[in-house]
């Protein structure tokens, strides 16, 4: 679950992913995801794939859907896109293997599509020398000149292809590979490439590749004109035990202003004492811009992290991050501290805080601070009660006013489990909160309350029904909520549901005590007890197991 609680562009994602063994060798994985913004809209998204090894043969197909409303910056897939696909490589003879490979890629709302294939053979000669021939067909049909107003116009390419690639005596420690592909029926279809690697030692190697692409945007893409070279080479290399450094360089259309860039970074971790580790990070990148000139698109990313895992009653983390652009600053702090104070008592807390400088000066932080409590003898009864301070504040724009809000929330969460197919669970939320906004502060408060009663079905299903109630100022306003759920234990301790609210209400606030918002939900819930942060020993107390989410 992710969240930007931006007021004027707020988004949330939500994420569920599942993997099943079919058999020997045999892998089924399913991906759900699903986005929601402040507006409204919500898109879906879904992906399977299917995986196969055994001796001589792997396999892999996929097939992948989102909707049009369906947007997530992280993803390689847009919106409105559906895509299946496969490949495999059969082994034929020692040293010789028939690959083949095909997609396919529509745009929802669109007579866009592509569809293309590659079938080639494989063969490694000797210790040395391999090399590869194969055909690949592709037919697509897309805005002339780029323009949907053009219209769509139908093109494909029918191409041999070869690629050899030659390992120089081991004491070289240097490999180096040459590709060409040609259409058969346009001579200006062509994409040709080199490259190569040398390794420097056992943790470190040199890379690069130089590819030319006349006719095409990438190899399952005709363009029918135009030519297009693409560049990257660097250094990957941990040059001490648990640090890791990386150069690279990648450039479009002969380092043509903003399609090149230099990325080079380290990372280590240290182990300074017993349970005492360091993690730091360094990371920049810079467009290659001519002599002179700024392509106001530099990056300079620092971070620092320290864990203090090693007392028996405590443990503590801290994290730092700084990243300096052209584009705006932001800085990131969160700590964390869990301590045990007896057998059934613990004490949690954490805070986070980020301030970005960008278009608008912008800073948002969050702290909780809390305590648990389990019978731990009889483990019927659990308990959880906390305090949680929001802060968000946005400095003026040319498009936007300054903001500030401000919220105090109060909150207790107990469980109690009769026998144990049944779980009953009551929640109870506080929130005083202001709003400043142009010079006009708005106060407000509200109270929630919530129900919960879960019943087993079997060891993995179950059934739950929740009821929740709002009420604002004092209790002059009231909003209700009802709905049902299916939950699934997918693996010990993890449980995912899915759910309906037949009607609810939202409050940005209280979101973490539960979905009341109307409509379709998931969540993901984890049980987990202080043997999670290595606090105490739970077999010298007897527990037998947490019941905390």
């Amino acid at each position: 679950l992710a969240r930007d609680e931006n007021p004027s562009a707020s988004h949330q994602l939500i994420g569920l992913n599942a993997t099943a063994k079919l058999g020997a060798g045999t892998t089924l994985f399913a991906e759900y995801a699903r986005t929601e913004d402040v507006s409204g809209t919500d898109g879906n998204a879904q992906r399977v794939e299917l995986r196969h090894q055994s001796a001589g043969f792997d396999a892999r197909a996929f097939a992948v859907h989102s909707d049009d409303a369906f947007y997530n910056q992280s993803s390689i897939y847009a919106g409105g896109r559906t895509e299946v696909g496969g490949r495999f490589s059969r082994q034929l003879a020692e040293g010789t293997n028939l690959v083949g490979e095909a997609i396919r890629t529509e745009l929802g709302g669109s007579a866009l599509r592509r569809q293309g294939a590659l079938l080639s053979i494989e063969r490694q000669f000797n210790e040395s020398v391999r090399a590869e021939f194969g055909l690949r067909y592709v037919k697509d049909n897309t805005p002339a000149g780029g323009l949907p107003t053009n219209g769509l116009v139908d093109r494909d390419m029918s191409a041999v292809r070869g690629r050899v690639q030659y390992t120089l005596p081991k004491q070289t420690r240097t490999s180096i590979f040459g590709e060409v592909e040609q259409d058969i029926r346009d001579a200006d279809q062509r994409r040709l490439a080199v490259g190569g690697e040398y390794i420097l030692s056992n943790r470190a190697r040199v890379y690069g590749r130089h590819e030319l692409l006349s006719g095409l945007s990438d190899p399952y893409a005709p363009t029918g004109a135009g030519d297009k070279q693409v560049t990257v080479f660097g250094i990957d290399a941990d040059y001490l035990r648990n640090t890791q450094m990386f150069s690279e360089y990648r450039a479009r259309d002969a380092f043509a202003g903003r399609d090149a860039e230099a990325s080079i970074g380290l990372r280590n971790r240290f182990a300074l004492a017993p349970g005492l580790l360091v993690n730091t990070s360094f990371e920049r990148v810079s467009p290659l811009t001519a002599p002179g000139a700024s392509s106001g698109n530099d990056a300079l990313a620092v971070t620092g992290a320290v864990e203090w895992t090693r007392p028996d009653l405590w443990k503590s983390t801290a994290r730092l991050e700084f990243r300096n652009a052209d584009t705006g600053d932001n800085a990131l702090a969160s700590f964390g501290y869990a301590r045990k104070l007896s057998r059934d008592w613990t004490l949690l807390g954490r805070t986070l805080w980020d301030d970005s400088d960008a278009a608008q000066r912008q800073t948002r932080g969050f702290s909780q601070l809390g305590v648990s409590w389990r019978e731990t003898d009889r483990n019927r009864w659990n308990a959880l009660a906390r305090y949680e301070h929001r802060f968000e504040r946005h400095t003026a724009s040319p498009t936007q006013l300054a903001t500030r809000d401000l919220a105090h929330v109060l909150a207790a969460l107990v469980n109690y489990q009769p026998v144990q197919r049944f779980t009953l669970s009551g929640r109870y939320a506080a929130r005083a909160s202001s709003n400043q906004a142009n010079g006009t502060e708005t106060n407000s408060t509200a109270q929630l309350f919530m129900g919960r009663g879960v019943m087993d079905v079997s060891h993995r299903l179950d059934l739950g029904l929740i009821s929740s109630t709002l009420v604002s100022d004092g209790f002059s306003e009231r909003r209700y909520g009802l709905g049902g759920e299916l939950g699934l234990i997918v693996m010990k301790n993890l449980r995912v549901a899915g759910g309906y609210n037949v009607f609810g209400f939202t409050d940005k606030d209280l979101q973490s005590f539960g979905t009341t918002r109307r409509g379709p939900y998931l969540e993901l819930g984890f049980k987990f007890d202080e043997s999670l942060f290595g606090i105490g020993d739970t077999k010298a107390t007897g527990t037998t197991g947490g019941n905390k989410e």
